[in-house]
């Protein structure tokens, strides 16, 4: 192993242990755009959003990276735009180069101090996340080792991101599903009250829990609570 092959997986491995003490999407994002800047000609780096559709900015670590992701999603034009827009990179080396390309954003990211830009997608497990974006101030080109690094950097951190929203999908789901069978078992126990009450069926006791929720338009789990703690006697 090359000593520049140590560095990225010295800086990999840094990452992910990184990634075990972070706790919001700003912060994966943040991290990412500084190992970037570590391993790559890059003096900026930003990662644009896919949101609903829409394109928002996620963050940037650089005065420049900052003025090119606002650019981007204020003119809704740019490679970054593009990268999201078809799925694959978008690489500008120039920028100066591709002002006919890009007639209202090149002009101005060129003021704002960009000299190129290479947008690459972020996906995980098929689903298009956004765009992470390196920004060089002077005409630069990535070699395919440094684009591959740019992308092993980018999975690291869409990886983590989706494994975190599907243990919160997860969670919430057990917390529903739990919710559920609390509500049966309170009402269960409420239908074996009113039965025992009133001596009848437990489908005529829920019947008339049923009826004394509708007439008080409350819910059905709520009248069998009270009834359960003894608060309600319908």
């Amino acid at each position: 192993m090359t000593t520049h092959d140590e560095k990225i997986s010295d800086a990999l491995v840094a990452f992910i242990a990184t990634l075990t003490q972070v706790h919001t999407v700003e912060a994966v994002f943040h991290h990412l755009g500084d190992y970037c800047t570590e391993l790559l000609p890059a003096d900026g780096v930003g990662v644009l959003l896919l949101e609903e559709q829409d394109l928002t900015v996620a963050t940037a670590n650089s005065t420049v990276g900052d003025l090119v992701e606002a650019l981007e999603v204020e003119l809704q034009e740019g490679p970054c735009v593009d990268c999201v827009r078809i799925g694959h990179p978008v690489l500008v080396p120039d920028l100066a180069a591709a002002a006919d390309r890009y007639p209202r954003f090149a002009p101005r990211a060129l003021e704002a101090g960009a000299g190129a830009i290479h947008a690459l997608p972020m996906t995980g497990h098929g689903e298009l996340v956004g765009s992470l974006d390196i920004i060089s101030l002077q005409p630069t080109e990535l070699t395919e080792a440094q684009l591959r690094t740019a992308r092993m950097l980018s999975d690291v951190a869409v990886s983590y991101i989706i494994a975190v929203r599907l243990h919160e999908e997860t969670s919430e789901l057990a917390e529903q599903l739990q919710s559920a069978l609390d509500t049966r078992v309170v009402i269960e126990q409420a239908k074996g009250m009113l039965a025992e009450r009133h001596g009848e069926s437990l489908r005529d006791a829920f019947n008339r829990l049923r009826n004394h929720a509708r007439s008080r338009s409350t819910p059905v789990r709520e009248i069998a609570r009270q009834v359960v703690e003894g608060r309600l006697q319908p």
